[in-house]
């Protein structure tokens, strides 16, 4: 199983898609490019000491983390 964690204001919001099944894949893509669109952004966890800044939906990927925009002032 793969997982898209979403972490805003809300908490930490976990999506999850099955590469066999292609309808989760699309879903978890389409809230992927909507909140990118936001500003928000992605990280492709390869290791629990490695990751890489994503900004297309990479379907193949176990685990990743999108965090809000930073607000600053």
């Amino acid at each position: 199983m793969h997982v898209m964690r979403i972490l805003d204001s809300t908490g930490d919001t976990a999506l999850e898609w099955d590469l066999r099944k292609k309808g989760s894949v699309e879903a978890v893509k389409q809230t992927f490019d909507q909140i990118i669109k936001e500003g928000y952004m992605a990280v492709r966890i390869d290791s629990p000491t490695e990751g890489e800044v994503i900004r297309k939906f990479d379907p193949t990927a176990k685990e990743i983390i999108v965090t809000a925009p930073m607000v600053g002032g």
